[in-house]
């Protein structure tokens, strides 16, 4: 049988040198994009370090746009039915953006919602806030802020934003007093309680809504006590009671002593130390005597009387 030898061409398929065009076409078009979103001070094609160094810069921007901050509403405020409320996101941002002398535009309110503040020493439930920024519990208006990066300023590199969205999370923690502007015009001071950060971009705050309303307690809270609710006061871990009333002795008070201040007892007579537990002896006991109740002497071994001076 006879053997056919056929040439291999040497010259490209119309098919593979349509791929070749078409790849060529869009790397181009890629790179001369890039200049529109990356400044070249930023990227540069043929530098693969430069390329490492724009994707740290804008997961470093991504992980900085997101992020709640919670403030403890002014003492006998509360949330729930109320006179007044915050629902106005464009007028909190506005007013967030002012008080951490932030550029226009670059804060944005997503989110308004509300939960039981606690201090780092208080008792906390799973979904209240644990204030960091300040010991005073309450109830906190959380807001959900993302940052955005104007157009109108000059510089418009990844490392400018960066720089701007780092600026501006110091800011919120650090500026403990802000005033928040109410629905009917009227201020309202918060105080700084915590700042979360959502690294990857999204925020899942459970609190979030789309705003809150308050209004005034019906009680005082005493002793740094703050309300919240209607009729409930938050108290420092150093009082307790229904308006924070009664001091806390950690330790408790002994033989009959009473709590008078936190963590501080008056003795009942006979009685002495910081829990009331050591007893008195106006006359003290004698040669190796201990005193183990008021006026009572326990006496060593041979001896004897009142205060351990009869020998046996």
């Amino acid at each position: 049988m006879a053997h056919i030898n056929l040439r291999r061409s040497t010259r490209p398929s119309k098919l593979g040198f349509s791929v070749l065009v078409l790849a060529a076409i869009m790397w181009t078009t890629i790179t001369s994009l890039i200049p529109l979103y990356v400044s070249q001070s930023d990227f540069n094609i043929g530098n693969t370090k430069d390329i490492a160094a724009v994707v740290t810069l804008q997961n470093a921007k991504k992980s900085l746009t997101s992020l709640s901050v919670s403030y403890i509403l002014p003492a006998g405020l509360t949330r729930k039915r109320a006179t007044q409320s915050v629902t106005n996101r464009q007028t909190t941002a506005s007013c967030l953006t002012q008080a951490l002398g932030a550029a226009k535009g670059s804060i944005n309110v997503t989110g308004i919602g509300s939960a039981a503040a606690t201090t780092t020493k208080g008792r906390r439930r799973r979904r209240d806030i644990q204030c960091d920024k300040t010991d005073r519990p309450g109830v906190a208006i959380i807001f959900d802020v993302a940052l955005g990066y104007p157009e109108d300023l000059p510089c418009q590199t990844l490392a400018c934003q960066v720089d701007l969205f780092t600026g501006i999370h110091g800011q919120f923690n650090t500026v403990s007093d802000v005033s928040i502007t109410a629905d009917d015009g009227t201020p309202l001071p918060v105080q700084l309680c915590h700042v979360e950060s959502h690294t990857d971009g999204t925020n899942n705050n459970p609190q979030s809504s789309s705003g809150i309303a308050i209004q005034p307690c019906t009680v005082v809270c005493q002793n740094g006590g703050a309300c919240t609710g209607p009729t409930t006061c938050g108290c420092t871990t150093e009082w307790t009671g229904d308006t924070c009333e009664t001091p806390v002795c950690t330790s408790g008070c002994q033989n009959g002593g009473t709590c008078t201040a936190p963590d501080t007892c008056a003795c009942a007579a006979g009685w002495s130390d910081a829990t009331c537990e050591t007893a008195v002896c106006t006359n003290h006991c004698q040669n190796g005597g201990q005193c183990t109740a008021p006026d009572t002497c326990t006496c060593a071994a041979g001896w004897s009387g009142a205060t351990c001076t009869l020998g046996q």
